[in-house]
């Protein structure tokens, strides 16, 4: 192909290999349900993006972005506890910021009297 601003020819792109060309925001398969145990944090790879799988104490399955917006740290390195309003929320390992299971932060520990807005998910 010739470029006809520049008239220099470039290489015509190599056509998709297999792996490639995933479609966003439709669902994918991730694991079997046998595989998410109860108060169990699992991490997986999916489309070539951190995923924690898991499901709360009561079996309701759910998925996050295996990465704490803080610094990084992986979630799924952390543990499941409760919030001050009882509900299940996953801790962050590094400054045990709290995540509940739709994705809203619950609590930064630092910032203890800091009001979170319900709009700060991170699913």
């Amino acid at each position: 192909m010739a470029d006809v601003e520049t008239g220099t020819k470039r290489a015509a792109s190599a056509p998709p290999s297999f792996g490639e060309g995933f479609l966003y925001d439709i669902w994918y398969f991730a694991a079997l349900a046998s595989d998410l145990k109860p108060g169990k944090l699992q991490r997986y790879e999916l489309l070539g993006q951190p995923v924690l799988l898991g499901r709360d104490r009561a079996g309701k399955a759910y998925a996050l972005r295996d990465v704490c917006p803080h610094r990084a740290a992986p979630l799924s390195a952390g543990q499941m506890v409760r919030d001050r309003t009882g509900a299940e929320a996953v801790e962050c390992p590094y400054h045990g910021w709290l995540f509940r299971t739709d994705g809203v932060c619950a609590a930064i520990p630092s910032w203890p009297t800091i009001r979170i807005s319900r709009r700060a998910a991170y699913a």
